[in-house]
């Protein structure tokens, strides 16, 4: 590093004035861009490693319990690495005005001081702490997260393996309770964008949710139709919904919490012991994937339920 720099400057005194300084300023350019992508690398390898620990420790049993997290669950075809424009707008007013991102990674923006943001798989460059499975532990390894996830955020397609695990939250109305569907905005940007891929997410979303409104109809629940501004909603009570463009933080946690989600706690903390496993084995929950965690008494059930004010009936 000593002899680095003056051997730089060296360099760049054999130059044209003008040459050197435009080509020292392509230099300062990439050597921004190359932290930039090690500080990225970094913090991707960091939250992966948050994930596979809270898997590890719900596979593992372990003694101390995973901490809350939320499961992030996606059809392929929905994850596109788009460059969209936001606007967040904080309770007390602040604006934070965000490019080049992607619905999910906005997602992990807004959860994130209540906790992490994960998937099961998927492409690292996307952005959130992924659960590294094979194909013969997939099943096993949805289970486990999905039971237990403090909230579930899906954004279905066609897929075999999203509709199986649709299938699975819609069969437990306690896992029902706690899952939304993301329903991803056509920001005006997209439409007229230099990259091809956000003029194709622009026009494929809507098309998209066409099928998924069709997928979850022939399940007995109806949900709006395609917005361009996007939509949080609820799976159990769909008539409970919040804009996805400029939602703030706030607004999102105040829906979590009409729904009885409790961000300092793992999603399971309302199933006892001895009723069944969400995961359809047969076995009660503290013979299943509950001997994995603090299972909460019935009389400590009881004051949870007391406390819990529920949703209204007419939208």
């Amino acid at each position: 590093m000593n002899t680095l720099v003056p051997g730089i400057f060296a360099f760049l005194a054999t130059f044209d004035p003008v040459e050197g300084v435009v080509l020292a300023v392509l230099l300062a350019a990439a050597a921004v861009g190359v932290v930039a992508y090690v500080k990225a690398i970094k913090r991707h390898r960091q939250k992966d490693q948050t994930a596979q620990r809270i898997d590890d420790e719900l596979k593992e049993m372990a003694a101390r319990r995973a901490p809350p997290f939320y499961l992030y669950l996606r059809s392929f075809q929905s994850d596109q690495q788009t460059t969209e424009n936001w606007t967040l707008e904080a309770k007390s007013g602040h604006v934070d005005r965000i490019s080049g991102s992607t619905p999910k990674a906005m997602l992990e923006h807004l959860l994130e001081p209540a906790g992490p943001l994960i998937e099961i798989g998927g492409d690292r460059q996307l952005g959130l702490g992924r659960v590294t499975v094979s194909d013969a532990d997939w099943w096993q390894t949805a289970l486990r997260v999905i039971i237990h996830a403090t909230a579930i955020f899906l954004n279905p397609g066609r897929t075999a393996s999203v509709q199986k695990e649709a299938d699975l939250i819609l069969s437990s109305p306690k896992l029902q309770r706690r899952s939304f569907l993301l329903m991803e905005p056509t920001h005006e940007t997209m439409l007229h964008a230099a990259f091809e891929i956000d003029r194709i997410a622009a026009r494929d979303r809507s098309a998209r949710w066409g099928a998924t409104r069709e997928f979850f109809q022939t399940r007995g629940i109806v949900v709006p139709e395609y917005d361009p501004r996007g939509a949080i909603i609820s799976l159990s009570s769909p008539y409970m919904l919040r804009a996805f463009s400029n939602l703030s933080r706030y607004e999102l946690y105040a829906l979590l919490q009409d729904l009885s989600v409790d961000p300092e706690r793992l999603g399971s903390y309302d199933l006892t012991r001895d009723e069944p496993c969400p995961c359809r084995s047969g076995r009660a929950f503290g013979m299943c994937h509950g001997t994995a965690t603090n299972i909460v008494s019935e009389a400590d059930l009881r004051v949870v339920q007391a406390a819990q004010v529920a949703p209204d009936d007419e939208p």
